[in-house]
């Protein structure tokens, strides 16, 4: 049950973290402004819907680079999904980007994706998903985590669950 539970806060973790680089980075007053070399004559601005968009696909890419670095074989299947949901979550928006039954993103792809500062967010968040997770199996590879271990265990005991 307690694994679980570390689960569902590591889960927790992750949201948080790409709700931070990828959709408070931009809707906030002067982080993002949207003057960024963007043609922004059709009135589309890097708003509510772009940032919406842009956290979805960051969350796409943190699940997608947690699915490949727990991979215990590598065969050229698994990179290939692996590539496969990455191109659907552009493929998917691109799609919905052209349908003028869809009036708030109408528009929006090329907006989204010709400002640098949205690929370098998600950029960042993929980096901190790595090197998080590649440190946390450094430490417990050199156990730096064994005694957090071992006091769980006794605590785990002392209070009989």
């Amino acid at each position: 049950m307690w694994q679980y539970v570390g689960w569902i806060f590591y889960a927790i973790a992750h949201g948080w973290m790409v709700y931070l680089v990828c959709f408070y980075c931009i809707v906030h007053p002067g982080q993002l402004t949207y003057h960024d070399g963007v043609d922004n004559s059709g009135g589309k601005d890097l708003g509510f819907w772009v940032a919406g968009h842009v956290v979805y696909g960051g969350a796409c890419l943190v699940c997608n680079a947690l699915i490949l670095m727990r991979y215990n074989n590598f065969t050229i299947w698994g990179e290939f999904l692996i590539f496969l949901m990455v191109a659907a979550y552009f493929l998917i928006f691109w799609l919905e980007n052209l349908f003028l039954g869809l009036p708030q993103i109408y528009g929006i792809f090329g907006p989204t994706f010709s400002t640098f500062a949205i690929w370098l967010q998600l950029l960042l968040v993929v980096m901190i998903t790595v090197i998080i997770e590649y440190g946390y199996k450094a430490c417990r590879v050199l156990g730096y985590l064994d005694h957090v271990y071992i006091k769980f265990q006794k605590c785990k005991r002392h209070l009989k669950i």
